[in-house]
């Protein structure tokens, strides 16, 4: 390749004066004896493995008549390099685009979802502000119908002191909901939102699980009392003392429900940490309360 390479370069400075010289007229071939080649140059070829070969090949100028000298420049190495760094600034530029795009579209995904569980979970505070407000009404009927059992206990003395087909009835307790809430947990949202909505939320679904568990042993204690729809044939003056303790738990029961359903309804009321004020709506129970019904069936 070394000899190669000198044989090109030789060539074309020969070309060049021989250009110079004209055609093969032979009184131009005798002015062109008198020109002095220059010497051959010794020009190595670079190898694809030499370093150069990445910056660029040093190109020799061409050979100026009567000079024997070869001038070298190394522009395109120099263009090589900024080249390079041209291309290397586009690269970055482009990836620093693309990872603030992303980071830009994935917090706007976050956003919108952060926004949804907000918005779902405000939704369940306002069912179950429903339900706590339809419990809360159906609190003068049930302790009018407690104060009702209270009294035919008081004159149970004997297997006749009543007959079957009573109906106690039931309280209205209709259940709390915090699964919104607890797929919040679940998925990270919660950790989040500001302080404000932990701190808000945090307080209003403990205070729905407590409702939530006094409301269940209120059921339990409605139910014990329902044995009185038997009739005093059908249970024995024995039973007397179960009854009268789930008559006790369920106005205790009904007590505290009354005290921590209008704690909640109250805290509701006013907006909190992002949150809008709620009012109870009316609220389609499955089941009915049935306290506010007559007991006795005079007819």
């Amino acid at each position: 390749m070394r000899s190669a390479g000198k044989r090109t370069l030789h060539s074309k400075s020969a070309n060049h004066y021989a250009s110079r010289c004209g055609s093969d007229d032979g009184s131009l071939i005798k002015r062109c004896l008198h020109v002095r080649f220059p010497p051959k140059a010794d020009i190595s070829v670079v190898s694809a493995f030499d370093p150069l070969q990445t910056l660029g090949h040093l190109v020799a100028s061409a050979w100026s008549p009567g000079d024997n000298l070869m001038r070298f420049h190394v522009s395109r190495a120099l263009q090589g390099w900024r080249g390079f760094l041209k291309e290397y600034a586009i690269v970055v530029l482009g990836v620093l685009t693309a990872l603030a795009l992303d980071q830009a579209v994935a917090s706007a995904h976050d956003r919108r979802l952060g926004k949804q569980a907000r918005e779902a979970i405000h939704g369940e505070l306002q069912d179950d502000l429903d339900r706590v407000a339809y419990r809360a009404e159906q609190s003068a009927c049930n302790e009018r119908r407690l104060n009702e059992i209270q009294a035919l206990l008081s004159s149970w003395h004997s297997d006749d002191a009543f007959p079957a087909g009573l109906k106690v009835g039931f309280p209205g307790t209709v259940g709390l909901s915090d699964q919104r809430w607890q797929a919040n947990l679940a998925s990270g949202r919660f950790s989040e939102e500001t302080p404000g909505e932990q701190a808000d939320q945090a307080g209003l679904y403990t205070l729905i699980h407590v409702i939530d568990m006094i409301e269940n042993k209120e059921i339990d204690q409605w139910l014990r009392l329902r044995t009185l729809e038997l009739g005093s044939r059908s249970i024995s003056l024995q039973s007397k003392p179960m009854i009268a303790e789930a008559l006790s738990q369920a106005r205790a029961e009904g007590e505290a429900l009354k005290g921590l359903s209008a704690a909640f309804e109250s805290t509701l009321r006013k907006a909190e940490a992002g949150r809008a004020a709620l009012r109870p709506r009316a609220f389609p129970a499955a089941v009915l309360g049935s306290t506010c019904e007559p007991m006795r069936n005079d007819g």
